[in-house]
């Protein structure tokens, strides 16, 4: 068969080039296309081909590239590479926003050349107009997981379909966790030069030329850079709207003053010009007005640590009756923060940076007084052994480096403390009555106060029908301390296992399923929710935590994400047609689930509808079908 002459593309080619410039800058792209071009003119086809791969290995998306090797493939003879290269060149010129008009030449021009083209092209379009009008009902019904869903069915059959592309970071961009992982980091620079940067930044690179942006809830000056500005007065504001939630104060907007943040350029004009002046060791501080804090070598990234901690102290100061070791304690908490694609903050994460070097002290010993290792010349020296649960109670010792990562671990771990056997947070509750009557008591009667406030009374057990569960073997000996001096092995432990779990040493281990499970039976919802999550990230594939979790999220009315994890746990029930739990009994809750006919329609990417099938999408289609079938036992599937 005589292959369509493409002798009409060079003009295309050379529009699609031209885009966006008159004279094209030389680059080792425009060198290859143009060395490319004359191979071409001259029959030189091993030649052509050499430069138009090296044209792609620079920009493999440039669609000019991709019509030099229809071109190279019309003149070699070779159909299925010139097919491929005009499906890749069409492709790359929609994603390009090409002129309509040189879209639909190519069109044209593939369809004369492939004879399913035409074919493909009302297939995508049948289907997309179809997809598209569920996809904007469920945008209507605010129900964004199960439109993002919609959307990348019609990105599977139409890859470079913008408005999908569109819809789906709008979507993710709400402010959900969930839906993170489908966003894409808002762009703080579009529109902005690199010239136009640079010229700023010289003219604000003393700070008593400092640049200035004001926000709702801070005032951010800086002469560290605009890129600096800009990102810091972003994270901040978003930060803002999570303490906020976290100390339950001020969540309608209101009863919190905006304050300055003033992020000197290095640390030698921080120690200079800060209020105070700050204490020479020192990153940052809170001044009761403002947040100072410097850049300095360490970049942008080492710094917001330091900003999360230090304008925490605004919420702790107003919120709680936190002083001394608690007040730091607390604020050391948020440094483990992670702001999220979509803006949204993942809390609770342990800080590393903290975290480490706690353990490494304990792994040497404990102090045997608060001065001990201490050496008052130089309070940047850490001593190499760590302070006991009652010396940080006690706060006996002038502040200095050597206290932050160990009240940061006495936080972070009577917050999160777990019983190993029914996972309920032992002293996450008791913990916060001893911040709001306390205020976290020093000094004399301090670990007395502790003990009795904390210590005494830690969370019971959860019950199952009225009665604590029987213990396993395994954890029939875990016992809770009734001291502050047993305390000190527990959380050293504890701090030990982190930090393998974070170097990767060893795996968290968690009955993630069973625990939330008994959270939820007794009415604590939130770590229920707590613990589903954890088991989602741990083992996202499985139907019957997916299953239990949607039912979860139904009771919640959090209905969109709930049937989310019903369509995929359907989806993965329908390649398992049985599922056994870890004692290889059937599991009664994913039998049950699984003649759902609503799951089970939802476990199909399509509604069959849309391939002309109009009875599918009923109940007594799917019943004529069969498709409620009872599932067969196979003992050799375990999702454990």
């Amino acid at each position: 068969m005589k292959l369509h002459h493409l002798s009409w593309l060079a003009p295309v080619i050379v529009a699609l080039v031209g885009l966006g410039s008159r004279e094209e800058p030389i680059t080792a792209y425009s060198m290859a296309t143009k060395a490319a071009e004359q191979a071409l003119a001259s029959g030189d086809l091993p030649k052509a081909l050499a430069h138009i791969d090296r044209a792609l290995e620079r920009d493999a998306s440039a669609p000019a590239a991709w019509g030099l090797r229809a071109r190279w493939a019309e003149a070699s003879g070779d159909r299925s590479e010139l097919v491929w290269s005009l499906h890749r060149q069409l492709r790359a010129s929609v994603a390009s926003r090409a002129p309509q008009a040189d879209i639909e030449a190519l069109r044209a021009n593939l369809e004369s050349v492939d004879p399913v083209a035409a074919e493909l092209f009302a297939f995508k379009g049948k289907f997309r107009t179809r997809l598209e009008a569920v996809a904007t009902q469920y945008e209507k019904d605010k129900r964004p997981h199960a439109g993002i869903r919609v959307h990348k069915e019609i990105l599977a059959i139409d890859p470079e379909h913008q408005p999908s592309i569109d819809a789906i970071q709008r979507l993710a961009s709400a402010p959900d966790p969930s839906l993170a992982n489908d966003a894409k980091p808002r762009d703080l620079f579009e529109g902005v030069s690199k010239e136009w940067i640079a010229e700023h930044d010289a003219k604000h690179r003393e700070w008593k030329e400092h640049a200035t942006i004001k926000r709702a809830n801070y005032v951010t000056r800086t002469n560290a850079g605009y890129e600096t500005l800009i990102r810091a007065s972003e994270a901040m504001e978003q930060m803002n709207a999570f303490y906020r939630q976290f100390f339950n104060f001020g969540v309608d907007g209101s009863g919190v003053g905006p304050i300055d943040l003033r992020i000197f350029a290095t640390r030698d004009e921080y120690l200079k010009l800060g209020e105070g002046p700050p204490v020479k060791w020192s990153g940052g501080h809170f001044t009761g007005g403002a947040v100072e804090t410097f850049v300095d070598s360490g970049g942008f990234e080492s710094m917001t640590g330091t900003l999360f901690h230090e304008a925490a102290h605004q919420f702790v100061s107003l919120a709680t009756n936190a002083s001394g070791w608690l007040n730091e304690g607390l604020a050391s908490f948020f440094e483990g923060c992670r702001v999220l694609a979509n803006g949204t903050v993942l809390m609770n994460l342990p800080a590393d940076h903290r975290l480490f070097p706690l353990a490494q002290r304990m792994e040497v010993g404990f102090m045997t007084s608060a001065d001990d290792g201490i050496d008052p010349a130089d309070p940047e020296v850490e001593p190499k052994t760590a302070p006991t649960f009652a010396i940080v109670l006690e706060n006996k010792y002038e502040w200095g480096p050597a206290w932050y990562a160990p009240t940061w671990g006495v936080v972070y771990f009577l917050y999160n403390y777990r019983d190993p056997f029914d996972g309920r947070y032992v002293y996450r509750k008791a913990f916060g009555q001893f911040i709001n009557s306390s205020g976290g008591r020093m000094g004399e009667g301090a670990i007395q106060n502790f003990e009795e406030v904390v210590l005494a009374q830690p969370l019971p057990p959860y019950k199952v029908d009225g009665k604590p569960p029987k213990r396993s073997a395994e954890f029939a000996d875990v016992s809770l301390p009734k001291t502050v001096a047993e305390l000190n092995v527990v959380w050293k432990d504890w701090i030990l296992a982190l930090r393998d779990q974070q170097l990767g040493l060893a795996t968290p281990r968690g009955d993630w399923l069973r625990w939330a499970m008994l959270a939820h039976e007794n009415g604590d919802l939130e770590v229920a929710q707590e613990h589903f999550e954890k088991g989602l990230v741990a083992t996202p594939n499985d139907p019957v935590l997916l299953l239990e979790f949607a039912e979860f999220l139904e009771k919640r009315k959090a209905l969109d994400r709930a049937k989310q994890f019903g369509f995929l746990a359907a989806l993965h029930l329908r390649f398992r047609p049985l599922v056994v739990a870890r004692n290889h009994e059937v599991d009664l809750v994913a039998r049950r689930r699984m003649h759902d006919v609503e799951l089970l329609l939802r476990a199909n990417c399509f509604d069959r509808r849309l391939f002309g099938d109009e009875k599918f999408g009923s109940r007594e289609g799917v019943a004529e079908r069969g498709h409620v079938a009872e599932p067969q036992v196979d003992d050799d599937i375990n999702v454990a």
